[in-house]
């Protein structure tokens, strides 16, 4: 024969309390209630191997709160409780004397009660206590460098979709245009001068529409965005007609304005 469960330990227990927020104007404080409620398996009533295992039945036990804080925006809080609300008997322990005056003790849970409680927090200092302390200025500090209005992303040759490294470029340049408050960025799209202007002028604007494609990714809302194409024109690095040029494959994002402008 195996060893007994331990003594008043359920082998399942389960509890959940839900908490009510009554909705109430906000300058008479915050009112909330719950109810808790518990679960408990059955559980062994005998610590005595060599004796036949005595079981109490499950049994559950409900009880309720409510708060009332911050009355009034005053620093007072009030609660009411109420413990073992359904008034349910239970045994919590037993003294076994079986073996030496024939007969057990046992303990039983306490009945239902309830009460109230108020507290008052103390507060740390007041406003007048926070005047009357002398002013120390914060430490002056270097100011941060403003973050650049113009980026430059690259392309493959004949290509329009972003590497990883031109990705990481627009991500950087969205997060910028976000912490200054930018409303407008402009995205101008370029090629070399291999193929003709119709065609350049198409690709130019495929290039653009993968970076605002990926700035809406960010966050950045399509109304916030122009998109340019300017194909073979304006190149950054001057070539004659039909050069590869790596640097005049690119894309531009350009930002003015902002709060950090």
């Amino acid at each position: 024969m195996g060893s007994p469960p331990f003594q008043y330990i359920p082998l399942f227990q389960l509890g959940v309390t839900p908490t009510y927020h009554v909705p109430i104007d906000p300058t008479w404080g915050e009112m909330s209630a719950s109810i808790s409620w518990s679960w408990y398996g059955h559980q062994s009533t005998s610590p005595l191997a060599n004796e036949p295992l005595n079981y109490q039945p499950h049994y559950e036990n409900f009880d309720i709160r409510a708060d009332w804080t911050n009355i009034f925006e005053q620093p007072f809080d009030l609660a009411f409780f109420m413990t073992n609300a359904t008034d349910n008997l239970h045994i919590v322990g037993v003294i076994p004397l079986q073996t030496s005056a024939g007969f057990s003790s046992v303990s039983v849970n306490p009945p239902r009660m309830f009460g109230f409680s108020l507290k008052y927090r103390f507060e740390a200092a007041t406003e007048e206590t926070a005047a009357a302390a002398p002013y120390t200025p914060p430490a002056a500090t270097a100011p941060m460098p403003a973050a650049p209005h113009s980026y430059l992303v690259f392309f493959d040759f004949n290509k329009s979709d972003l590497t990883a490294q031109a990705a990481g470029i627009v991500d950087q340049a969205a997060r910028n245009a976000e912490g200054a408050k930018v409303t407008r960025l402009t995205v101008t799209g370029h090629t070399d001068t291999v193929g003709s202007d119709a065609y350049n002028m198409r690709l130019s604007r495929r290039r653009a529409e993968s970076v605002a494609t990926e700035l809406e990714k960010d966050g950045i809302p399509s109304s916030e965005i122009e998109i340019v194409a300017e194909g073979k024109r304006d190149l950054l690095v001057p070539t004659a007609d039909g050069v590869k040029e790596p640097q005049n494959r690119r894309v531009q994002i350009v930002y003015d304005g902002g709060a950090n402008a």
